[in-house]
């Protein structure tokens, strides 16, 4: 089961390799859209690189919908089952929209965290194991059988998933991948230009962070956050205090599930897997959450979005004229997807 990631959710500068159904990771409430035909963007002029390569949330969206269908047919040809997933399944199940803004969003779930614990684990014991169409097909199989498809569509770790190696394949990380899912995810993001410019992207983004300018507008951020009541150093700090919140509550395992996005367990939020816990605490955290949130946002407005506008378009700007051979090499690749 994935879930997606709200807009709002991705660290403050967006050139962080945030992961789309890291994306779905808890809540992608942005809207999917569809790639733009055969054009291909420009390879210089600044501008969102993500997105003229393809790798931004609703191009990652496409590509892991590729990489499914290429894994289904590789396990067709070993001769197994496999079920493409839906990247915007589960997320519709847990949501039940598409297209929030980030102040939508916000105003509704939060970070989503423990704002929508309580929907998953509806949404976990309604669905059980069947949560993912393949687990069906799986617990059908004899032990012997299981261990053979396992090997044919990771290599054999039952941790692994398209979801996950698709996350690690924005990061120029195809390391650790096996069997039908490493066939699909190096078939998209597999070719060496590839590789270089995610790597380099990774890289721009760090320096990007560490830009003056952002490091003075967090700062300001974090007083403004202290004026309203929240004691945070900068905005990526508040997700964890959130989740290590929730923890105390509903136990570490359920919030360990909660956050693994591409290998979502249901069995974490079975009645038997998870006790009694106090709602009353919940709704409190609950209700944190969502003015954590939304005070979070005013901030950002107030002393980051114009900052971080001006250094996305300086840095992608310079990184475009320095790598114009090499972005438009892996945009050919990735819009071909093949």
């Amino acid at each position: 089961m994935q879930y997606p990631d709200p807009p709002s959710t991705r660290p403050v500068h967006s050139l962080r390799r945030y992961r789309w159904a890291q994306a779905l990771a808890i809540l992608a409430a942005a809207a999917l859209g569809a790639c733009g035909g055969g054009s291909k963007p420009a390879a210089t002029g600044g501008g969102d690189i993500d997105a003229s390569l393809g790798i931004d949330k609703a191009g990652m969206a496409l590509k892991q919908t590729k990489v499914e269908e290429l894994v289904q047919g590789c396990m067709k040809r070993a001769g197994f089952e496999y079920i493409p997933v839906d990247p915007n399944a589960s997320a519709a199940a847990v949501i039940g929209t598409e297209g929030l803004s980030d102040a939508e969003y916000r105003n509704h779930y939060g970070y989503g965290i423990s704002t929508i614990f309580e929907k998953v684990v509806a949404v976990a014991q309604e669905a059980g194991s069947s949560v993912d169409p393949n687990a069906a097909i799986r617990a059908r199989l004899d032990a012997a059988t299981v261990a053979a498809y396992d090997k044919a569509l990771t290599g054999g770790s039952v941790d692994v998933s398209v979801f996950a190696a698709v996350e690690s394949a924005t990061a120029g990380d195809l390391s650790g991948l096996g069997g039908c899912v490493k066939e699909g995810t190096l078939a998209v993001f597999g070719d060496a230009n590839v590789n270089v410019a995610l790597l380099k992207l990774e890289e721009l983004g760090k320096r990007a962070e560490a830009d003056p300018r952002l490091v003075a507008a967090k700062t300001e951020w974090s007083k403004c956050m202290k004026n309203a009541g929240f004691d945070y150093s900068e905005p990526d700090a508040v997700r964890p205090v959130i989740q290590d919140k929730l923890a105390a509550i509903v136990g570490a395992g359920a919030v360990k599930s909660l956050g693994e996005r591409g290998k979502f367990n249901p069995a974490a939020f079975s009645p038997s897997n998870l006790p009694p816990y106090d709602t009353a605490a919940l709704a409190q955290l609950q209700a944190e959450e969502l003015s954590t949130a939304k005070t979070a946002l005013v901030c950002e407005t107030k002393y980051v979005t114009a900052i971080e506008a001006k250094v996305d378009d300086e840095y992608e700007k310079k990184f475009a004229s320095e790598n114009a051979a090499l972005i438009t090499k892996a945009q050919t690749k990735l819009a071909s997807g093949k």
